[in-house]
């Protein structure tokens, strides 16, 4: 998968989150120098992550989503030669996508870093975020392991010799053992970028410096317009 489609994806994500900047370059001129209480801190953090957390999910689950167009194209699923029927073609890149926005949506591991935390008034504050996640550029890469791929397919479909297996492919029919194989590679493709998740752990900060106005309602803090910013995804 190319690198432009996350990036593309998260720019959809970026414009939204972004949304706010201007009301942040507004008010942090009346903030004042308190210092924010502990426990006000940790009450913050807990309904950032709370309240967040799920918007944002939901605006990435719509955003790769909008993309399963382009993970189809970039897919090259189709070796030259191979001869396949359209109908089997888009059922393979159909589930191809799928599998791999699932695997993407499971893999993100979203977290949501507060940077500060600045009192516009007694009863409001103003906060900045960083939202990363797991280096997926990374773990998406499986380039140069197209041998481990063909090697583990192979030993699973009994297949002994390319020849054995290109006859299959180059001559018209065999829709079932076609659909076969690249079920089976899709598996262990999914197999191999599982591989991947569990090597990498490094994490990407892909917004930074989010700015996000809490209030303190009945003496405890909530977001800001948060049903406006919940029903904006419905």
């Amino acid at each position: 998968m190319k690198k432009l489609l996350f990036v593309l994806m998260l720019a959809v994500m970026g414009n939204t989150f972004a949304a706010p900047r201007s009301q942040k370059s507004k008010s942090t001129r009346s903030v004042t120098t308190s210092r924010i209480s502990e426990s006000d801190r940790k009450e913050i953090e807990n309904v950032i992550q709370r309240d967040m957390a799920p918007i944002f999910n939901k605006l990435l689950s719509i955003g790769i989503n909008d993309y399963k167009k382009e993970i189809e194209k970039d897919a090259s699923l189709f070796e030259k030669g191979f001869v396949i029927s359209e109908p089997l073609k888009k059922e393979i890149l159909k589930k191809y996508s799928d599998e791999i926005v699932k695997f993407i949506l499971k893999s993100f591991d979203l977290k949501i870093k507060i940077n500060q935390i600045s009192y516009i008034s007694e009863n409001k504050v103003n906060v900045t975020l960083d939202f990363t996640s797991r280096n997926l550029d990374k773990v998406l890469d499986i380039g140069g392991k197209d041998d481990i791929l063909y090697e583990r397919s192979f030993k699973r479909l009994g297949y002994k010799f390319v020849d054995e297996f290109e006859k299959v492919m180059k001559n018209k029919g065999n829709e079932d053992k076609k659909r076969n194989f690249y079920n089976v590679a899709l598996e262990e493709t999914i197999n191999l970028l599982n591989e991947n998740l569990s090597e990498i752990k490094e994490e990407n900060v892909f917004l930074s410096n989010v700015p996000v106005n809490l209030i303190k309602v009945n003496g405890k803090w909530e977001i800001e317009n948060l049903e406006n910013l919940r029903n904006a995804f419905n």
